[in-house]
């Protein structure tokens, strides 16, 4: 059996999970998706309607990608960036950096995601007695 304070840990680990969703729409935002006809989106199917939410940090990504972007149409500028030629690449500077916050946002969610997995399980094998 679990002494009092891992077992505090755990249940607090366990029950901050759902707060997830809720930073990430806070902070980062989200764009629309579905159709408002759709009524609210259903989780568990994945269908519905979601309102697009500026998050905290919208103005600040924008105005450094696009200052960023300014800079590099300068004349004196020099983008030594390759944006690669498949179709899905990116075109341009913004494009390609915005993309590139998103996949070090989505990869740093998921090794939270497997750090917090991680953690439950040792705190269960702790709660268990097993492990």
């Amino acid at each position: 059996m679990l002494e009092e304070p891992m077992r505090h840990w755990a249940t607090n680990l366990v029950s901050t999970a759902p707060c997830l969703d809720q930073n990430l729409l806070r902070v980062l935002g989200c764009k629309e998706r579905g159709h408002k006809s759709q009524g609210p989106l259903v989780h568990a199917t994945g269908k519905g309607w979601v309102k697009e939410h500026k998050g905290q940090y919208y103005d600040a990504l924008h105005r450094i990608i696009h200052n960023f972007a300014k800079e590099v149409g300068s004349p004196s500028a020099v983008d030594r960036t390759d944006y690669g030629t498949a179709s899905g690449s990116a075109r341009g500077f913004a494009q390609h950096h915005s993309q590139q916050l998103s996949r070090a946002a989505v990869c740093g969610d998921a090794q939270n995601i497997n750090n917090a997995a991680r953690n439950m399980r040792v705190a269960h094998s702790f709660m268990t007695g097993w492990g």
